[in-house]
């Protein structure tokens, strides 16, 4: 997972110093996501590339941006066996807008599925993260973002389930 934590620090970093195109963050939007997951079900875990979608709703306040967004991720991890397939969450975002740039914080519930055998088995639990996102014009931004989801005794079964993700994003802005 450094390698992928040093991918997203350059990411970041290239973020940061593209030139800035819009400064409002107000409004909606939509886009897509491509990343890398790593799970972890007791002492088994498994890795896989995931994608997913988002939509959301930003409120820039001169500075500080508080907004919301609900996020499907589709993977197909094998753990031990058993299969991690989606997640869909609702997330808080608050950041800091730098010229363009928003840095924030993200928190919020998660729901995840997954294959055990013949049945599935869902389970409730929280996220948390960070990420950057750039402005690259008036209706495009491009970002990362890092997450990490924590299912305590997943579907009743004793173990904890924790998926840990960094993904690309693409969002068109309403």
């Amino acid at each position: 997972m450094t390698k992928h934590f040093l991918t997203s620090a350059a990411v970041t970093a290239s973020l940061i110093a593209a030139p800035a195109f819009a400064q409002d963050w107000t409004g909606f939007y939509a886009g897509g996501q491509f990343g890398y997951g790593d799970e972890q079900l007791g002492s088994d875990s498994g890795h896989t590339w995931q994608g997913g979608l988002q939509a959301g709703y930003n409120h820039d306040f001169g500075g500080w941006v508080v907004g919301g967004e609900a996020e499907m991720k589709f993977s197909n991890a094998d753990i031990a066996g058993d299969s991690f397939q989606d997640s869909i969450a609702l997330k808080a975002r608050v950041g800091y807008d730098l010229n363009g740039t928003l840095l924030y914080g993200t928190l919020g519930g998660v729901r995840g599925m997954m294959d055990v055998g013949a049945s599935n088995i869902s389970d409730n639990g929280i996220v948390y993260g960070f990420g950057a996102e750039r402005m690259l014009s008036d209706h495009w931004s491009l970002g990362m973002e890092v997450l990490q989801s924590e299912y305590r005794n997943f579907g009743g079964g004793g173990s904890s389930l924790y998926d840990t993700s960094a993904s690309l994003k693409v969002n068109y802005r309403f």
